[in-house]
């Protein structure tokens, strides 16, 4: 079974780490491949200019499409961004749709919720960077 996959189900958690124990993004591909040694995706080393923290090797007998190599360089910083902002909005989404936070028999809605008023999902929107409507 593919790290990641749980009964053909996504796992955020475990996708997070997956992008975490990767080499540190951004990545790039390299401008002047050599055509013996394929498409070169690579991660400069600020400490070493010239030299790479690692690398990806494309084989130089296939062809890739420009798209294919425009998504595995960009997936390395894009994939966590998008995980991380799913996990809280999913966090926040959980809170709201806990019923202990919003009734008690008879009487409506328990004091947590008119407090909140909406704002745990307003921070939450706000942390994501999206404007919060009005």
């Amino acid at each position: 079974m593919q790290a990641g996959r749980v009964l053909n189900k996504r796992d955020a958690e475990v996708d997070l780490k997956l992008c975490e124990a990767a080499t540190p993004g951004p990545w790039e591909l390299e401008p002047e491949a050599d055509d013996d040694e394929g498409l070169v995706i690579w991660k400069k080393d600020v400490e070493h200019p010239g030299r790479s923290e690692g690398v990806i090797v494309l084989n130089p007998d296939c062809h890739y499409e420009e798209a294919d190599i425009n998504f595995i360089t960009e997936a390395r910083e894009a994939l966590p961004y998008w995980i991380q902002r799913a996990l809280a909005a999913e966090a926040a989404l959980r809170w709201y749709a806990n019923q202990d936070n919003y009734s008690i028999p008879h009487i409506g809605c328990t004091s947590k919720v008119m407090a909140d008023r909406g704002k745990r999902a307003s921070d939450t929107l706000k942390e994501l960077g999206i404007e919060v409507g009005k």
